[in-house]
């Protein structure tokens, strides 16, 4: 019975405690009309049996005392009138005296016999009233009177008798009826006050049986809400099971539960297994992202798709690093080696000026033994000609490897620039995955600033680059300039015998252009010295760049990336 109720819906819980109340009220109400009804009744009985009985009774000997007064009056009255007219009323009131006998018999609940006893008195006593009136009338009042006195009176007291006791009969009757109507009023109070006493008991009952039916699932299914709210899935729980409302709520909360751990155990596993570096994981219930829920998982597969595309071009971009820091390294001991060569190149440059420097003196301090030597200096200005051709190749070398060296230093700081944007774009992905990010953080970090210092070396070697440039520019003038001047010297040299003067002035100028030509190869050769400690670094940084793509790759290799 109680697991009936328990699985009936509240609106027919409430409905059947109504019915049952009202049920009850409807009893007190049925109870208390049936009491009332039978006191009605008593009252009825005592009015129309008891009460009419007395007041029949009392009116038939009111009735008979009158006709015996009438009588009586007509014997003794002298005059005829009165007689006549005493016996009419007599006549009248004994009239209603008989009349008064059927409604007595009708009503009387008593002894039936009393009834046919005053009937059988009346019947006779009507024999002796009509002697009595016939004496009356025909003047024998004496007569009448022992008539009357001996006989009729003698019956009316009978009658009267008979009447009284049926009187008494009728009034202990009513006193019954008195007794039993507080009888029935006494039972009429007990049984609706018992009747009232077990509505309120029902009603208490009923009210705190539905209240707590109400009341113990609901607490249940609020704890179980505030713990979701609160995230301890773990702790949530409804036990309470029913075919009711608050039974299918309980269900679909159960259900809710059940539907958020999986999705929230789903949801981790994806995430832990990112986060050790399989990105080839996916949702093993795909079914229960449903509504809103399938954006989370639409998230997720963005962030895993992101991140694995963002490793994969880090790991490409590394990849190209080290095939980048490969070349530069063997650019730059290119360039070292052709540095070095350059500072020999100089050096033996430096030597043949110096010569020629001392050449020129000895031509201007010997200026007046030069058509003795005229075809000796001839011959060494032609020697000097020659080198100064080969030292003006050797410049136009110096301005190509400068020329190869600067196209490398744009690479390379091309190759950083990307580099630093991938350590940037790489920073930027990493702090959105947040901690999952913070070793590309550090990988990215370490990326830009090995970038940076790359920028930093190549910004360097290129202003290096340039300044040699520009010395070797300065240097070829020179050089030219020197060709020319040696040719004149060497056209001069011919017409020697002739310009004395002009060789001693040609010889002076051309000793302080040699002058200037020491200064500017020993510049020359400080660039080239720079360019080579230059090469040399761009060449460490280089394998220092190596170094470092290999340990992002290494890093990158660990992670198991979603094709």
């Amino acid at each position: 019975m109680s697991a009936n109720i328990r699985n009936m819906k509240l609106k027919s819980r409430m409905s059947l405690s109504y019915v049952m109340i009202i049920g009850i009220c409807m009893i007190a109400s049925i109870a208390a009309l049936f009491m009332l009804n039978k006191i009605g009744d008593n009252l009825s009985s005592f009015y129309t049996n008891n009460y009419t009985v007395t007041v029949n009774v009392w009116r038939a000997k009111r009735e008979m005392q009158a006709a015996r007064a009438d009588i009586l009056h007509a014997i003794l009255e002298p005059d005829a009138d009165e007689t006549r007219e005493s016996l009419e009323e007599a006549k009248d009131s004994l009239a209603n005296m008989r009349a008064a006998f059927p409604v007595i018999r009708e009503s009387f609940k008593g002894d039936i016999a009393l009834v046919d006893q005053v009937d059988s008195l009346l019947q006779r006593a009507i024999v002796y009233r009509d002697q009595v009136f016939e004496l009356i009338e025909a003047g024998k009042q004496d007569d009448a009177y022992q008539v009357m006195k001996s006989d009729y009176i003698s019956l009316l007291d009978q009658m009267a008798d008979a009447l009284q006791k049926i009187a008494d009969t009728a009034g202990q009757n009513a006193q019954l009826m008195v007794e039993e109507g507080k009888e029935a009023q006494k039972s009429a109070a007990l049984v609706i006050l018992a009747i009232m006493a077990l509505s309120i008991v029902s009603a208490i009952w009923l009210g705190v049986y539905i209240s707590n039916g109400i009341r113990r699932p609901v607490n249940e299914i609020q704890d179980a809400a505030q713990k979701l709210a609160k995230g301890e899935l773990d702790n949530a729980s409804v036990a309470y099971t029913s075919k009711d409302e608050l039974g299918k709520m309980s269900d679909s909360i159960r259900d809710l539960i059940d539907y958020q751990k999986t999705i929230i155990e789903d949801i981790s596993r994806i995430l832990g297994s990112m986060a050790e570096g399989d990105f080839r994981v996916k949702s093993a219930v795909k079914e229960y992202y449903r509504g809103q829920y399938y954006r989370v998982l639409t998230s997720m597969r963005g962030l895993r798709d992101k991140l694995s595309s963002i490793l994969l071009q880090i790991s490409q971009s590394a990849q190209l690093v080290a095939d980048g820091s490969e070349q530069i390294s063997s650019r730059a001991q290119a360039l070292a080696l052709g540095a070095s060569e350059q500072a020999s190149s100089v050096e033996e440059l430096a030597t043949a000026v110096n010569n020629i420097s001392k050449h020129v003196k000895a031509t201007e301090e010997n200026a007046v033994d030069a058509r003795a030597q005229t075809n000796q200096a001839g011959t060494r200005v032609t020697m000097s000609n020659r080198q100064m051709q080969e030292m003006i190749e050797a410049m136009k070398g110096i301005s190509e490897k400068s020329n190869q060296i600067g196209e490398i230093i744009k690479t390379i700081e091309d190759i950083a620039f990307q580099t630093n944007i991938l350590a940037l774009n790489a920073s930027v992905e990493a702090a959105r995955a947040g901690e999952a990010g913070v070793g590309f953080g550090v990988v990215a970090k370490e990326i830009r600033s090995l970038a940076d210092r790359t920028s930093v070396s190549s910004k360097n070697t290129s202003a290096l680059i340039q300044e040699t440039m520009e010395a070797v520019e300065k240097g070829d003038k020179a050089a030219h300039a020197t060709a020319d001047s040696l040719s004149d010297v060497a056209e001069m040299t011919k017409q020697v015998v002739m310009a004395v003067d002009k060789i001693a002035s040609a010889s002076e100028y051309q000793s302080d252009s040699i002058s200037q030509i020491t200064a500017e190869v020993d510049q020359i050769s400080d660039v080239v010295q720079n360019n080579s400690a230059t090469s040399e670094e761009l060449a460490a940084a280089s394998e220092e760049l190596s170094t470092q793509a290999q340990v992002l790759e290494s890093l990158i290799s660990q992670f198991q990336l979603h094709e």
